[in-house]
């Protein structure tokens, strides 16, 4: 079967395989079938293999045993089968994906027995500040359109309200010195650039999935993250959201009198650290976690005597990448900067469940209380735990970062603990911007979630 020369697949190196199987034996025989063929022949086309292999699977759907791999290349494939093979031996009857090859310490192989999708739903969570970083999906840029369709979006809608385009401050020239590299860091970090950068990477990389038919049955944000939840769930156009994004910075900025404030990482719960805390000064909790972290808005100065009373009980605690105190007084003024905008906007009903970090529950339908919740969110706490649980609680088994690094997949573990459910990060520090998508859709397919992998190969 011959694949067009200049498709998706042919731009990149790794590989996705999916087999079903009626049981683990059935499994077992595509193996060695698959074995054979690579034994037997010297220039295999992975490409070609791959796209047949998924072909003939996917004509199988009522076949309740789920195998992905992802491989660079043939010796690899040739070991992650065998490593494979091993474990469906010793294993017959299997855990599921998630808790076994899928879970911690996958090596790009996911089974499953027990699929989510039976019963379970998918959530999105879109990344917050602290997240961005210079060259962030800079691969994925050059090979998707849709996340450049999605950049130069944002550099016309923002063209005159910042010193340069957009995507230069996402995507910097080559950086020769540490000095160059901690300018471009900061240049993003700014709160008016960092905010909108964030949101069309996520954007892009939401219009990604969908390319490949994966969508979401629930959506929510951490912070700034919210904001493009509600873009993916149709309140508001795409352009108006960068727009919103830059403003919001912008808000915060202009607003500020001297001190913007920043924020202090805790490696606490909220209820072990706020008698450390309750009698100190220009100090807010702001975000809430997980269970065993708590963020904490103030001055550079307050926060440091934080840091200082909280390690003499014996807690951990870091500043964050960030430009700002947010969710936290530091931000009255800007609140009030971003009413007037945000009332002026003609809102529409979500189409997608929208959970809000204010409440923990979900976005009402009506343009009054969604202005509300907006405004308010800028001020007030950032209640991520109870989100989760929320979400957990109405079914979602499978929640996806879309945003750059993996700090919401990390809190969700730490939320959800060893309970049934899969967290993954889109994008890691330690894998290629490609490698990580393909074992996103590999553990999604290995958990019984449609994934139309023909994106890949027209």
């Amino acid at each position: 079967m011959k694949i067009p020369q200049n498709c998706l697949a042919k731009k990149i190196k790794e590989h996705l395989f999916f087999w079903r199987g009626e049981n683990v034996e059935s499994i077992l025989k595509q193996l060695e079938i698959l074995e054979g063929s690579i034994a037997a022949s010297d220039g295999l086309d992975l490409f070609e293999l791959a796209y047949s292999i998924y072909l003939k699977n996917c004509k199988y759907s009522n076949k309740k045993l789920l195998l992905s791999i992802v491989t660079e290349s043939v010796n690899e494939l040739k070991t992650k089968i065998i490593s494979a093979k091993v474990l469906l031996k010793e294993n017959p009857k299997f855990i599921p994906a998630r808790h076994a090859l899928s879970g911690r310490d996958s090596n790009g192989i996911y089974f499953s027995s027990e699929p989510l999708a039976k019963a379970g739903k998918i959530a999105f969570l879109f990344s917050g500040q602290g997240s961005q970083r210079p060259h962030m999906f800079k691969e994925l840029n050059s090979i998707f359109p849709q996340l450049q369709e999605s950049i130069s979006k944002a550099d016309i809608v923002l063209k005159n309200r910042l010193p340069k385009l957009l995507s230069e401050y996402i995507f910097p020239s080559h950086a020769s010195n540490p000095e160059e590299v901690k300018a471009q860091m900061e240049a993003l970090t700014q709160t008016n650039i960092a905010q909108p950068a964030l949101g069309v990477i996520e954007v892009g990389l939401l219009k990604i999935m969908k390319l490949f038919d994966v969508t979401a049955d629930m959506l929510a944000g951490h912070s700034l993250g919210e904001y493009v939840a509600l873009y993916a769930s149709g309140v508001f156009e795409e352009e108006m959201l960068y727009e919103l994004l830059e403003y919001r910075g912008s808000a915060i900025i202009s607003s500020s009198k001297s001190d913007l404030g920043t924020m202090l990482a805790v490696g606490a719960g909220v209820e072990d650290i706020k008698d450390v805390i309750k009698d100190m000064p220009n100090v807010f909790i702001a975000n809430l976690n997980s269970p065993v972290q708590t963020i904490l808005s103030g001055s550079d100065e307050s926060l440091d005597l934080a840091s200082v009373k909280l390690k003499e009980n014996g807690i951990r605690s870091k500043k964050i990448n960030v430009s700002c105190a947010f969710h936290s007084p530091y931000m009255d003024s800007a609140k009030d900067l971003l009413f007037k905008k945000l009332s002026t906007l003609d809102y529409k009903s979500p189409l997608v469940l929208v959970y809000s970090n204010l409440s923990a529950s979900r976005y009402p339908d009506d343009k009054e209380s969604i202005l509300s919740i907006l405004c308010e969110h800028l001020v007030s706490p950032v209640r991520f735990s109870e989100e989760i649980e929320n979400m957990f609680k109405d079914g979602a088994r499978v929640f996806i970062e879309i945003g750059p690094d993996n700090v919401l997949t990390n809190l969700v573990k730490r939320i959800l603990g060893e309970r049934d459910y899969v967290a993954i990060a889109s994008n890691v520090k330690t894998a290629t911007d490609i490698s990580q998508i393909l074992n996103v859709f590999a553990q999604l397919m290995a958990e019984g979630f449609k994934v139309d992998l023909s994106a890949l190969f027209d």
